[in-house]
């Protein structure tokens, strides 16, 4: 049987890394500072045959302040991702 949670008991996400007044669920990093095993994602991915492209969205609130930081975000995560695609 489904039953509504109780209004007095809410969620409370936890806070991002870095302090910010923003609330989240998970906090969010740049490729190679987070905990995902990337060497096994590419190799997953290689087994199952995909050898197309592949797509980093930037959401680290650190680098999205301003352009120049998005793209050092940016690069830093494919620069890390490189280093496992030039190995397949």
């Amino acid at each position: 049987m489904w039953m509504a949670a109780s209004p007095s008991r809410r969620f409370e996400p936890p806070r991002t890394l870095d302090g910010d007044a923003h609330r989240r669920a998970c906090a969010f990093c740049v490729s190679g500072e987070g905990e995902v095993d990337w060497k096994l994602v590419i190799r997953r991915l290689a087994g199952v045959g995909c050898d197309g492209e592949l797509s980093v969205k930037l959401e680290d609130h650190h680098f999205r302040v301003r352009p120049e930081l998005r793209q050092e975000g940016l690069l830093r995560s494919k620069e890390f991702i490189e280093q496992f695609l030039q190995a397949e």
